[in-house]
């Protein structure tokens, strides 16, 4: 567990990409991962209102971030890319308890 959140932390920081349109795609990939742990989470029964609700808040704010248009210019792509893994970050970390 602990190996697969550092390897979304890097995902969604960017850190491993080395121009701003792969840093956005590497950031959309580490939000789907986290969507989906969410979900299974959620399922399960394991996420508390409070935490379903953070959820969907960045939910409504990545996803359609990442299966959107894709950005353009690298200056879009960079602000995705940080956007994106803002969210990702509150959720890993909502996760982390479960």
């Amino acid at each position: 567990m602990k190996k697969l959140i550092l390897v979304i932390c890097c995902l969604a920081l960017g850190a491993c990409a080395t121009n701003p349109l792969a840093q956005a795609n590497q950031a959309c990939t580490a939000w789907a991962a986290a969507q989906t742990t969410t979900l299974n989470l959620a399922a399960s029964g394991k996420l508390s209102p409070a935490n379903l609700h953070a959820f969907l808040q960045a939910d409504a704010v990545a996803t359609p971030a990442c299966t959107g248009t894709p950005p353009a210019t690298s200056a879009e792509a960079a602000a995705l890319a940080s956007k994106v893994a803002t969210e990702t970050a509150i959720i890993v970390a909502i996760n982390k308890g479960k």
